[in-house]
């Protein structure tokens, strides 16, 4: 699902198909980009990566390197990067099937408020459900029967 929506638009923004068997300049620096974030926001191994463009694993490889290395000095690659980057992160802002995170700490502060979030909404949900049985059989709800413990 997220490899498809990176192809998709890594292909947009480029305006080129990747999978074109060339080793044309622009077509090299998209594959590049398409693997680094495909490693990046995907489970999935480079042999799989490089298999949906027609491409080996150890391209994948080469690909990602020479992306590193080209950020470090040319500023195009960069401002390419950087808008990409913030292009797939808004279209994976409500996917949450395989979310990449830089660390442990990042992952739990990321589940811990969506649990708060669903918590939040439940209990609201709750309390919704338990006023209107109050006015249908009051005394159950006065016994205690239906309190819960807020967090």
């Amino acid at each position: 699902m997220k490899q498809d929506l990176i192809k998709d638009t890594i292909e947009s923004y480029f305006n080129l198909k990747i999978k074109r068997q060339t080793r044309l300049r622009e077509y090299v620096e998209a594959r590049a980009f398409y693997y680094k974030f495909c490693r990046q926001y995907t489970r999935k191994s480079l042999q799989d990566i490089g298999d949906s463009v027609g491409r080996n694993h150890a391209s994948v490889i080469n690909g990602i390197n020479r992306l590193e290395g080209w950020l470090t000095y040319d500023k195009r690659i960069k401002s390419f990067n950087d808008e990409l980057e913030s292009i797939l992160r808004e279209k994976f802002k409500d996917i949450e099937d395989d979310l990449t995170f830089l660390n442990a700490k990042e992952m739990f502060e990321f589940k811990y408020i969506q649990t708060k979030k669903k918590y939040k909404d439940l209990l609201w949900k709750y309390n919704f459900i338990k006023e209107q049985l109050s006015r249908h059989q009051p005394e159950r709800v006065s016994s205690g029967e239906f309190d819960v413990e807020e967090v």
